[in-house]
């Protein structure tokens, strides 16, 4: 009897396809189908994915041709583990998913089924296990709703970051006057009109948002209270000219732990705290670094992201340096003193 033979191996790769290579002699009724599923980062240790479930590999094929499994694993991306039990192995999300940033987006998982018989070459099936981990998004530091926030009648402070300038928005009618009293920080701009204003907040402490509206009908006040962090400082240095292949070393003093982000001005970035870059083009050109840090509740969530930014100095790349060449002059040739080479022989000389 005709011996038939799958390897079905798990290919954890960074990239996925869904492909299937063309095997016109491979037997009817074997396949693979991709498996889907979202999940929020919440349910994620519940998640249980049987990826062979859905897949068509018979025992038999034409009531002829016996098929073998042999299962081979490999590392499964971070927030997910394996339990092994051949074509019953399943795929589940990590108990610890939910205290991880990382877990969060899409995940695609591609296997792999290769297929050998007597009577056809290998063969190799591809399909996908593509996760999907939603997230909730951190709240958004730089504009205050109070519309919104008297919607959802939360007690809670609002987290605002020390030292930046958040967005204030109160319902606009153009029969009232606003009247904005700021505590923690002060009203910096008005913007398109009277009920949207720029609050710039001092050092991390309380604050409060106060607006009287009057009109007609009398006077209406909204409030809301905030919880202004401690954000993040951006600041470097750097040299204001240099010389074309020569690397330009970036200094960051900017807070200690926060994300960089710099821009060299030539279409060049990098993520680096305190990076060589070199540039390759004569020209002038202004750097700027973005640096963010989290600010984290009670219970150790993040609230939302503070970012500063500092701009530095124009920055003249310049034609490569000449090389200076130093030319001896009056210089006295000294001989070297000898050296010995081969055997060395000892002589006993008279005393």
């Amino acid at each position: 009897m005709p011996n038939f033979r799958i390897l079905l191996a798990l290919l954890l790769l960074s990239t996925s396809v869904f492909a299937q290579t063309d095997c016109p002699e491979l037997p009817q009724g074997i396949s693979l189908v991709p498996d889907v599923e979202t999940v929020h980062v919440d349910d994620l240790g519940s998640l249980v994915i049987y990826p062979y479930a859905n897949d068509s590999l018979p025992q038999f094929v034409d009531d002829y041709f016996t098929i073998f499994y042999e299962f081979n694993f490999a590392d499964v991306p971070p927030c997910f583990d394996w339990e092994y039990g051949d074509i019953e192995s399943a795929l589940y999300g990590s108990e610890l998913a939910s205290d991880s940033a990382d877990c969060c987006g899409t995940f695609e998982i591609p296997y792999s089924v290769w297929a050998y018989g007597q009577t056809f070459d290998e063969c190799l099936l591809t399909s996908t296990i593509t996760i999907t981990v939603e997230c909730d998004q951190p709240q958004d530091c730089s504009l205050i709703d109070l519309a919104a926030a008297a919607e959802n009648q939360s007690a809670d402070c609002v987290p605002v970051c020390g030292g930046a300038i958040t967005t204030v928005i109160a319902p606009f009618n153009d029969q009232l006057e606003y009247n904005w009293a700021i505590d923690g920080g002060a009203v910096i701009n008005t913007l398109s009109n009277p009920a949207n204003v720029e609050v710039q907040w001092d050092t991390p402490g309380e604050g409060n948002i106060l607006v009287e509206m009057t009109g007609p009908g009398g006077t209406n006040a909204m409030q809301q209270c905030v919880d202004i962090g401690d954000a993040p400082t951006a600041a470097f240095s750097a040299p204001t000219s240099t010389c074309l292949g020569s690397p330009v070393q970036f200094t960051s003093n900017a807070t200690v732990g926060s994300d960089h982000f710099w821009q060299f001005g030539d279409g060049e970035t990098s993520g680096a705290v305190s990076p060589l870059h070199e540039y390759s083009a004569s020209g002038t050109y202004t750097a700027l670094l973005t640096v963010t840090s989290p600010l984290y509740g009670a219970e150790g969530e993040i609230l939302c992201t503070c970012t500063s930014v500092q701009r530095g100095p124009l920055l003249s790349a310049s034609p490569p340096c000449a090389r200076v060449t130093a030319r001896a002059i009056g210089l006295r040739t000294v001989a070297p003193e000898p050296t010995i080479s081969g055997p060395l022989r000892m002589h006993r000389g008279a005393p």
